[in-house]
C-alpha cells in the first residue's frame, strides 16, 4: 500500500531539525533522546534525512544501540550513504612512511 506523506517538510519538522541539530553539536544524550520519544523513530529519521553526515553520525552516536537501529531503519538510503562517507574517513589508514634507520659501513 503507497501512502503519500505530504507533511514531511512541515515547520513541525524544521524544527525539529533544528533541536536535531543543537542538541546533535552539544552532544546532549538525554535531549536527544527526550525527541526520539516524543517523536518516534521514523520522525526522528525523517528530520535526519535533510541533515549533512557529521550530524546524523553526532545525533546516532549518542543513542543506545536499540534506539539507533530504530532510527538507522527508517534513514534515506542519501543519508546512510552521507553517514558512511563520514564514516569512512573517519576510518582511513594513514599514509605514514616507515624510514629505517641508516647502517653506514
Amino acid at each position: 500500500m503507497f501512502r503519500l506523506n505530504l507533511f514531511r517538510s512541515t515547520p513541525h519538522n524544521n524544527a525539529l531539525q533544528d533541536a536535531l541539530r543543537l542538541a546533535a553539536s552539544r552532544q546532549r544524550q538525554g535531549y536527544l533522546l527526550e525527541l526520539l520519544q516524543t517523536h518516534g523513530a521514523r520522525e526522528f529519521a525523517y528530520a535526519l534525512n535533510d541533515l549533512s553526515g557529521r550530524t546524523i553520525e553526532n545525533a546516532l552516536s549518542t543513542l543506545p544501540a536499540v534506539e539507533r537501529s530504530q532510527v538507522l531503519k527508517h534513514l534515506s538510503r542519501r543519508a546512510k550513504a552521507r553517514l558512511n562517507d563520514v564514516e569512512g574517513l573517519r576510518c582511513q589508514p594513514t599514509h605514514a612512511v616507515l624510514t629505517l634507520p641508516s647502517f653506514v659501513m
